[in-house]
C-alpha cells in the first residue's frame, strides 16, 4: 500500500501489516538459500562471497529479520505495558521451540551422524555442553558430527543470532523499566546515542566495519532498536516510494562508505525498506497461512541441510540443498508450530490474566 503513514496502514488492517507474514517466511528462506551455498561449497565460497553479484542481498537477510522483529515486538511492548509480561511472552515465543530443536539434535541427529561409537558420543564433554543452547549460550558442535562435510563440525550454525535476540529483549526491557520505551523522542535519542557509540567502537584498532558491518551482534541490536523507533514514530513516517528508493540506495551505498557513516546508514535504510514491504499486500500462499512457520524454518534448516550433505555427498549442490532441505524445513516448521509453538503461545492469555492487577471492591 502506497500513501499514508505506517500507522494509518496498520489501522486500516486491524493493526497488522499485510505483508509481514510473507516477509518473515521469505527472510527465513533467504537464510536457507544462503546456507545452501555455504554448506555445500564450504569456506572457499564464504571467503569469496563479497565478490558475488548478490552479496548485498545476502548480508541484509539477518539485519532485515532483526529490524522486522523490532517493529513487531515494539507493537507487543506497547500493548502489554508491563515488563514482566513482555519478557514472559518473548520467552514463550523463543525457548520452547528452541528447546525441542536442541534436544532432538542432541538425542536423535547426533547419534545418527557421529563418527564416534554411541557410548563415546554420549559421554563426550561436548554432548553435555551442547545443552547450554537451551539457555541461549550457543554451542555449535556435537561429538563427531559432520566431520567430513564442507563446513565440518557444525550442527546448528543458525543459532549464532540467538544471543543477539536475547540482548534485544533485555535492552527493550531495561528501557521499559526506566519508563523510556514508549517515550518516542527519548527512545530516538537513546537509539542515536547507541549508534554513535557503536560507530566509535567500530573505529578502534582491530574493528573493521566493511560490508559485513551489519552482521555484528551490536549491529543486529541496532537494527532491532531501529525497528522499535519506526513503530513508535509510525504515525509520522510516510509509506513512500520516494523514501523507499532512497533507502535502497542508502543500503547499497553504505557498503562502500567510511565505517562511522556506513553502520548508521545501513541500519536505518534496511529497517525502512523491510517495514515498507511489510505494509504491502504481498502474495499470500494459502498452504503456508495456517501458522507462523518462519521461526521453525530458521531453527531446523541448518541441521537438515548439513544432514543432506552428510548423507548424500553426490548431491552437494546448492539447488538440491535448497529444494530438499527447504521442503524438509517446512515440514519440521509445521510440526514445530502446531505441536510446540502454538500451544506455548496459547499460555499467554492465562499468564496475562494471572499477572493482571487484582481489582478491589
Amino acid at each position: 500500500m502506497i500513501g499514508g503513514t505506517f500507522g494509518s496502514i496498520l489501522r486500516d488492517n486491524q493493526g497488522i501489516g499485510p505483508g509481514f507474514d510473507f516477509l518473515r517466511l521469505a527472510l527465513a528462506f533467504g537464510v536457507v538459500t544462503f546456507h545452501a551455498f555455504q554448506l555445500n561449497y564450504g569456506t572457499a565460497w564464504t571467503s569469496d562471497m563479497q565478490a558475488r553479484p548478490l552479496f548485498f542481498l545476502l548480508i541484509y537477510i539477518v539485519p532485515a529479520f532483526f529490524a522486522l522483529s523490532g517493529f513487531l515486538v515494539a507493537g507487543s511492548m506497547v500493548r502489554l505495558g508491563k515488563v514482566t509480561t513482555f519478557l514472559i511472552f518473548r520467552a514463550l515465543r523463543i525457548f520452547p521451540a528452541l528447546a525441542v530443536e536442541v534436544v532432538l539434535s542432541a538425542l536423535l541427529l547426533g547419534p545418527l551422524v557421529t563418527a564416534l561409537p554411541v557410548q563415546a558420543y554420549f559421554t563426550d564433554a561436548k554432548f553435555l555442553a551442547y545443552f547450554s543452547n537451551l539457555l541461549g549460550i550457543v554451542r555449535y558442535q556435537l561429538p563427531g558430527a559432520f566431520l567430513d562435510n564442507p563446513v565440518p563440525d557444525v550442527v546448528n550454525g543458525q543459532l549464532w543470532t540467538v544471543p543477539s535476540e536475547l540482548y534485544c529483549y533485555i535492552a527493550l526491557a531495561v528501557l521499559m523499566v526506566l519508563g523510556l520505551a514508549t517515550r518516542r523522542w527519548i527512545f530516538l535519542a537513546a537509539f542515536l546515542a547507541f549508534s554513535l557509540l557503536e560507530c566509535a567502537i567500530g573505529m578502534l584498532p582491530g574493528r573493521n566495519y566493511t560490508a559485513g558491518v551489519l552482521t555484528s551482534p551490536e549491529s543486529l541490536v541496532l537494527c532491532f532498536l531501529c525497528g522499535n523507533v519506526l513503530y513508535l514514530f509510525r504515525e509520522f513516517i510516510p509509506c513512500s516510494v520516494v523514501i523507499l528508493a532512497g533507502a535502497i540506495a542508502g543500503a547499497l551505498i553504505s557498503m562502500y562508505l567510511l565505517p562511522v557513516v556506513a553502520l548508521f546508514l545501513g541500519v536505518v535504510s534496511i529497517a525502512y525498506v523491510i517495514v515498507f514491504l511489510g505494509m504491502q499486500p504481498i502474495l499470500r500462499v494459502p498452504a503456508l497461512q495456517s501458522g507462523d512457520y518462519s521461526y521453525g524454518v530458521y531453527l531446523y534448516s541448518f541441521p537438515l541441510q548439513q544432514t543432506l550433505c552428510w548423507a548424500f555427498p553426490g548431491l552437494r549442490e546448492w539447488y538440491w540443498s535448497l529444494l530438499i532441505g527447504g521442503a524438509a524445513s517446512i515440514l519440521c516448521a509445521m510440526a514445530s508450530w502446531h505441536l510446540v509453538e502454538r500451544p506455548a503461545l496459547g499460555l499467554r492469555k492465562a499468564i496475562a490474566a494471572k499477572l493482571a492487577p487484582k481489582s478491589h471492591g
